[in-house]
């Protein structure tokens, strides 16, 4: 791919790969792996001027699935070697994560006050590990109200997404496909920082 945005991305994942891959490392050595659980998610899908989510469409700030439907992983020693390598596609919201973490991993219980709001996450850990239907049945993306007003409120059923107002663009954006020779980067203005390695995708993205 010419695209500079799109190369620096790419950098920048192959980065990331690395520094998990050295954590990994140093708990192994250090002779915690297998008390180890690692979890990757994300808040939104990518920003469809570096990123695709094909194929769904949209992307971040828009409420269609490319832009509200991510990928989690979980890994770690401590994972039972049943479910390794495995799938489960059960409906999950982020804030499932916290009960998750701490009354299904941690083998702790939240109590009913934590702050300001109750926690509304649900613990999944049971349901991720023997591949069961998820606690969560539903999904509130966005509210509107006279509090918080983007014009649009967004919530999952089921199966179901019910949608009111402007959801956001609906482009369908697949990954460029590779060229057939290497493209050295700075072809659509990305910029090389003098005596480094770093590189600057073009202004604006």
């Amino acid at each position: 791919a010419v695209n500079d945005t799109y190369k620096a991305q790419g950098a920048l994942i192959t980065e990331l790969d690395y520094g998990v891959g050295n954590v990994t490392d140093a708990l192994k050595r250090a002779g915690l792996w297998n008390d180890t659980i690692i979890i990757f998610t994300s808040d939104n899908g990518g920003p469809l001027d570096h990123c695709t989510n094909y194929p769904y469409r949209g992307g971040k700030h828009t409420f269609w699935d490319g832009g509200v439907r991510v990928v989690s992983y979980i890994s770690g020693g401590a994972v039972p070697e049943s479910r390794r390598g495995s799938r489960y596609d059960g409906l999950l919201h982020s804030s499932d994560w916290y009960k998750t973490v701490f009354e299904g991993i941690a083998g702790g219980e939240l109590p009913a006050s934590t702050g300001f709001m109750p926690p509304d996450g649900v613990n999944a850990w049971d349901a991720i590990m023997e591949d069961k239907a998820s606690p969560r049945t539903e999904v509130v993306h966005q509210v509107w109200n006279n509090i918080f007003n983007e014009s649009v409120s967004v919530m999952r059923l089921g199966d179901y997404k019910l949608i009111r107002g402007d959801p956001g663009t609906d482009l369908i954006l697949s990954f460029p496909k590779p060229g057939p020779m290497p493209t050295p980067f700075g072809q659509s203005g990305g910029v090389k920082e003098q005596g480094t390695d770093h590189c600057r995708a073009p202004s604006g993205t």
